[in-house]
């Protein structure tokens, strides 16, 4: 048995009896998926941390080339919105983060020095920089028809879409294909592009169709749970979690329609609150840590594709008809929260 196989043994042993515990018997059929997505996530930290400890780190500067300036404005841009996002998560819910702090660049020789990112995230940086549609998600631009054009946006969705095709078509090895599987996961994660479309889509069939079946008129209401921040309690512990079970998402949205809406959304809440609750129980196992590190580029990717194939986002046929532009913009409006726009020198 590989190292990935007894990692996921562990996890799926740890689901079992947290499901059969709290008599949660009708989750029982989904104990393999919870056992996939706990597993992916820890393979996600795992994998980070390692890419961190081991590159040669990465310097931006103000005062470097054209690239460098290119990246500090990125860097700025970036740093805005995890400042203002640090101060809501204070203000509402009390809550703090390492990974939100901003280091101090005030000082010149600070500033010269630049900042020290990985390899990992100076990829993610570069994303972020070629896709227009990453931008114009956080900054809201996407939610105005007179800013981003109808065409503009299905353009951008598609140049989206093009830059991931490409990257898996350009993998070299199993550590490319970890790589750029984490990546695509991170980056859905944070922007919600595919669920966002699809939910688009389910509404542009229904709303627009001569059936009588259509969403009621609160749907975004429900709709926001897909891809909103999570708040809830255990009884012992407060969470605030991200919609992070991608591959769950996407098949409830599939299978949502207006008679479903609210069962739905509350067994993809559900869904989410075992997975983190059970994820926090399993994920300082050194038994099941250990396993993950020892995994080879091969057995992870093995594992991403048996398992948890994130890269299956990137299949869905993007059309346009019937308003789902409109529905898009709604829904990006109802989920990104409004800032003045960064002041980029």
């Amino acid at each position: 048995m590989g190292n990935m196989d007894s990692a996921r043994k562990i996890i799926y042993k740890s689901v079992i009896t947290l499901l059969l515990g709290n008599e949660l018997y009708t989750c029982i059929p989904k104990a393999n998926q919870y056992a996939d997505q706990i597993l992916f996530e820890l393979l996600k930290k795992v994998y980070i941390e390692d890419v961190e400890e081991k590159s040669s780190l990465y310097k931006i500067s103000e005062d470097d080339d054209t690239e460098g300036k290119r990246h500090s404005r990125t860097m700025q841009y970036i740093n805005y919105y995890r400042r203002n996002l640090a101060e809501n998560l204070k203000e509402d819910f009390d809550f703090t983060s390492p990974k939100l702090e901003i280091p101090d660049m005030h000082e010149h020789n600070k500033r010269r020095k630049g900042y020290r990112l990985s390899d990992y995230d100076v990829e993610q940086m570069k994303a972020m920089e070629d896709l227009m549609l990453l931008k114009n998600i956080p900054n809201r631009r996407i939610t105005d028809v007179n800013k981003i054009t109808n065409s503009e946006l299905k353009d951008e969705y598609t140049e989206f879409q093009k830059y991931f095709k490409k990257k898996f078509d350009d993998i070299k090895n199993d550590g490319d294909f970890v790589r750029c599987s984490i990546l695509l996961f991170t980056t859905e994660l944070k922007y919600h592009m595919m669920s966002v479309y699809m939910l688009a889509d389910k509404l542009s069939a229904y709303q627009n169709s001569r059936s009588k079946n259509k969403f009621s008129d609160d749907y975004i209401t429900y709709m926001c749970y897909f891809n909103g921040m999570l708040d809830f309690n255990d009884g012992i512990k407060l969470y605030r979690k991200e919609s992070s079970i991608i591959l769950l998402k996407m098949e409830t949205i599939k299978k949502l329609t207006p008679d479903n809406m609210t069962n739905s959304t509350e067994t993809y809440i559900s869904d989410l609150k075992l997975c983190t609750i059970i994820k926090q129980a399993v994920e300082n196992m050194p038994e099941l840590i250990d396993n993950i590190k020892k995994s080879t580029d091969e057995e992870r990717r093995s594992f991403i594709e048996e398992r948890y194939p994130i890269h299956t986002i990137l299949d869905t046929e993007l059309t346009w008809e019937h308003k789902k532009g409109k529905y898009v913009r709604d829904l990006y409006a109802s989920i990104i929260k409004k800032f003045p726009p960064p002041k980029i020198i």
